[in-house]
């Protein structure tokens, strides 16, 4: 197994969207259904409440943080605790909630969500930029796992219930129709949060099975990587030299291992593609 060391053991019911803030030097992360956002910064943690699901984070170019909550995206201020509508969702929140979101090599913000009654591949991808909130994709379940290939012209996105990781060609925020990347086997777990590293090797959490996978450009599987959690969540690359890999997850369902809920990290010995923050004005 590799070494990993824990950076917060809070017991996360679903700790989720690890993401390096490159201005602020530090990683946020959150539990999604506490509505509780994280920040380790100088060795130190913080943290905030929402009073409602927080799917995502991103940092945001021109200050503050992007946060997607059940009821829309906010612009939110940790210094002052001022949070602002930016868009309001488009699904009905009794049913769907944000889930999983990213910023594209182009300052784009994509988040996708989850039907929460799991009984179709009725949840959706949009994308948020400064012309709005669009929906752009669907047809998944659980919408998850979006990262895109270094040069910015693969995007990857799984629905984690059906198993499966799909990928589309992309150019200035569109897509193309989808194909699929991958099948995750069910003994292996199912494909949650990812991201890709400067190789581009799309690294996928895998929710249940106690494990990270290191898929190949060709959708291979390059390497898998024994987790201390059943249940990983999300990875993401950060530190100054974005050599080490964070890991989110989760204890709903009930713990089965000591470290569940916990936010992990450890050296893969390769280092990430960097991710930019939301640009507002793209």
């Amino acid at each position: 197994m590799s070494v990993f060391t824990t950076i917060w053991d809070g017991k996360a019911r679903t700790g989720e969207s690890p993401v390096w803030d490159v201005a602020e030097n530090c990683l946020w992360w959150v539990d999604i259904p506490a509505g509780a956002l994280y920040r380790l910064k100088d060795g130190q943690i913080d943290s905030w409440s929402f009073g409602e699901d927080l799917g995502c984070v991103s940092p945001i170019a021109t200050g503050g943080l992007l946060l997607a909550l059940r009821s829309g995206l906010y612009r939110f201020e940790s210094a002052t605790g001022t949070k602002t509508l930016l868009a309001a969702s488009l699904y009905d929140p009794s049913e769907q909630r944000f889930n999983d979101g990213k910023v594209g090599p182009d300052g784009r913000f994509w988040v996708g969500s989850i039907f929460e009654p799991r009984t179709g591949k009725h949840a959706k991808l949009y994308r948020f930029d400064k012309r709005g909130l669009v929906e752009v994709g669907g047809d998944v379940i659980v919408s998850n796992g979006l990262a895109w290939s270094p040069d910015g012209t693969t995007l990857y996105h799984s629905d984690t219930r059906s198993h499966v990781i799909y990928r589309y060609d992309h150019k200035d925020g569109e897509i193309g129709p989808r194909s699929v990347f991958a099948e995750v086997p069910q003994e292996k777990g199912r494909p949650d949060g990812a991201a890709v590293d400067a190789e581009g090797f799309y690294w996928s959490a895998q929710f249940a099975g106690q494990r990270i996978i290191r898929f190949a450009p060709d959708g291979t599987i390059d390497r898998e990587i024994e987790t201390p959690v059943q249940r990983p969540t999300m990875c993401a690359f950060g530190g100054k030299d974005l050599d080490t890999l964070y890991v989110t997850s989760a204890t709903d369902g009930g713990e089965i291992k000591p470290l569940d809920g916990a936010t992990l990290s450890f050296k893969p010995g390769v280092k990430g593609a960097p991710v930019p923050a939301f640009d507002p004005t793209k």
